[in-house]
C-alpha cells in the first residue's frame, strides 16, 4: 500500500517539512513577543489576537497567518500513517510564512532610533531650581524619578495651579528654595490622580509595537522628542 507521502515529490515534501518547521518557529517568537514561557502550550489562534492587540500594524499579517495555521492544523492533525500527509504545501504558502517569522524576528527595536538622554527631577528637587531648568531648557514639564522609579510628571499647568492655591490661602509670600517637587504633586487635581496617560514600554519593544496614537500619552522611556517635548527621548529609568 502506498502512502500519500509516496505520491508526494521530494521537493514537495520538503516543503512541508519547511513550513512546519518555520510555523513552530513563528510561534516562538510569537510567545517571546508577549513575553509569555516558551515551554507552555499556547493556542495559536490566542497568540495571534493577542498580539495584534499589541501591534496594530500587524494586521495583514495577522490574517496571513491566521490562515496558514488552517493549513498547519490540517498538515499535523489529518495526517495518518496510511496515508500520509493529506496535502501538499505551495511555494506562495512557505514565502508567505516566511515573511511573517521575518516580520516577527527582525523588528527594529524602539530605542535604536529614539532613545535619547531625559531631563529629570527628583521628588526632593526645589521650585526654584525646576523653574530655572524649565526657563532654560524651554520644557514645561518634567519626569519625577525616586530611586530609579518614575514617580509622575511635573508640569507647569500643576505648577501654576499649586502657587494659585498657596496665593489663595498663604498669601503672595514664598521662598521657592523651600518648596519641594513632592509637595506639588502631593496637591494634583484628585480627578487627575488616576488618570492612566502614561504607558510604559520596553525599550527593546519594536518601533511598529509603539502606536503613533499612544506616543501622545507615553512617558519618558519611549516619547518621540516633536510629540512630547519636555520628554526629549527616552532613558532606561524603570
Amino acid at each position: 500500500m502506498h502512502h500519500l507521502d509516496d505520491y508526494l515529490t521530494h521537493e514537495e515534501n520538503e516543503r512541508i517539512r519547511q513550513f512546519l518547521d518555520i510555523f513552530a518557529d513563528v510561534e516562538q517568537s510569537l510567545k517571546k513577543r508577549l513575553r509569555l514561557p516558551l515551554g507552555v502550550h499556547s493556542d495559536v489562534s490566542e497568540l495571534i489576537k493577542d498580539y495584534l492587540a499589541v501591534n496594530a500594524y500587524w494586521e495583514r499579517l495577522a490574517r496571513e497567518l491566521d490562515h496558514l495555521r488552517l493549513i498547519r492544523n490540517f498538515l499535523t492533525h489529518e495526517r495518518s500513517s496510511e496515508n500520509g500527509y493529506p496535502v501538499a504545501v505551495t511555494s506562495r504558502c512557505l514565502e508567505r510564512l516566511q515573511e511573517v517569522r521575518k516580520s516577527l524576528d527582525a523588528a527594529i527595536p524602539i530605542s535604536r532610533s529614539h532613545k535619547k538622554p531625559v531631563t529629570m527631577v527628583t521628588p526632593r528637587d526645589n521650585l526654584a531650581d525646576v523653574l530655572r531648568l524649565a526657563f532654560k531648557r524651554e520644557f514645561s514639564q518634567f519626569p519625577v524619578i525616586n530611586g530609579g522609579r518614575f514617580s509622575g510628571m511635573i508640569t507647569e499647568n500643576e505648577i501654576t495651579r499649586w502657587l494659585g492655591r498657596h496665593v489663595q490661602g498663604h498669601g503672595t509670600q514664598l521662598d521657592l528654595v523651600v518648596v519641594e517637587v513632592r509637595s506639588v504633586l502631593r496637591q494634583k487635581e484628585s480627578d487627575r490622580r488616576h488618570i492612566p496617560i502614561f504607558r510604559f514600554m520596553a525599550l527593546d519593544a519594536p518601533e511598529a509595537e509603539v502606536n503613533p496614537v499612544a506616543l501622545l500619552k507615553v512617558a519618558a522611556v519611549r516619547a518621540r522628542p516633536l510629540l512630547f517635548r519636555t520628554c526629549c527621548g527616552i532613558s532606561p529609568i524603570c
